[in-house]
């Protein structure tokens, strides 16, 4: 084995070992930032060597995993060396799904940090941003020394999409237990919002001009109120995702239309296969499946 086929097939196995906490449904907090901190020195590694993404890495190897025997994977064997910015593509959407798994973590804690999962979430989306820009710059390279451009976009881009599929499936599942834990809460205040208003109402403006109110049902009310409004907030902002998500798909749609105008029908419909097949699989299949 050559030195770069088998640097290629090192990457690609550190990127499997890491993957594999996103098969199990709830995996730990060690489990999750074992894989998190992998991939950030990864990372490191790769974009300290940016005159060499155009090339496969001969001499780069990727950081240890911590070992740990419940992580053995499959090696990993690949056919042919891959160039440094599609094994980055690989890294920056592993990290969007670690951190969508993160995100859906937070509505299991006690008490739920909804919005510290949002946070989460709106990570996820920026490291899909960051992996599409850089499928669009490999296929700008292909085209412009002529390989095979098509083949390679379908096969990066398709990588993106199921991350991106994952991601919008977890957020939709995210914001309906929100919406789930603020109508459980609403069904608990407005009674008493309700008795709240009529006692106002009664009292006028001896309400305003109490000087010293006991705030006793205010007391009672504060921790329901406080943990509606998060959630609230929560809902809004899982919104507000949403829209930059379809606006990342738009383009990233515009961007594949105006990509394949110039291809011949064949492969064109030969790569629509390809993407199609992708979307049958699994998520984690489709992430590192292809990589053999």
């Amino acid at each position: 084995m050559n030195k770069s086929l088998a640097c290629t097939q090192a990457w690609l196995q550190g990127f499997r070992v890491a993957a594999r906490v996103l098969q199990t449904p709830r995996p730990s907090t060690d489990a999750l930032n074992r894989s998190k901190a992998f991939l950030e020195q990864a990372l490191v590694i790769l974009t300290q060597h940016q005159d060499t993404w155009n090339k496969p890495p001969v001499t780069l190897y990727p950081p240890e995993f911590p070992y740990d025997p419940a992580n053995y994977v499959e090696e990993v064997r690949v056919g042919v060396p891959m160039v440094s910015r599609r094994l980055l593509i690989r890294l920056v959407t592993l990290q969007s799904e670690l951190l969508a798994r993160e995100a859906t973590q937070c509505r299991f804690q006690d008490p739920p940090q909804w919005l510290a999962g949002v946070e989460y979430y709106e990570q996820s989306l920026e490291r899909l941003n960051f992996a599409m820009h850089l499928a669009d710059s490999e296929y700008a390279r292909l085209v412009q020394e002529n390989e095979n451009a098509q083949s390679v976009m379908s096969e990066d881009a398709s990588i993106v999409q199921v991350a991106n599929g994952s991601l919008i499936q977890q957020r939709d599942k995210y914001r309906r237990a929100a919406e789930t834990a603020a109508r459980k809460i609403r069904t608990v205040l407005e009674p008493q919002w309700q008795s709240r208003d009529q006692i106002k109402h009664r009292m006028g403006d001896r309400w305003f001009n109490n000087p010293a109110p006991k705030k006793d049902h205010w007391k009672m009310r504060e921790a329901d109120e406080t943990a509606l409004k998060e959630l609230e907030a929560t809902i809004e902002r899982l919104d507000a995702l949403e829209i930059r998500e379809y606006r990342m798909n738009e383009r990233r749609d515009h961007h594949s239309s105006e990509s394949n105008h110039n291809a011949q029908p064949k492969r064109r419909r030969e790569a629509s296969g390809r993407r199609i097949r992708m979307d049958n699989c699994s998520g984690c299949q489709q992430l590192f499946g292809h990589y053999h």
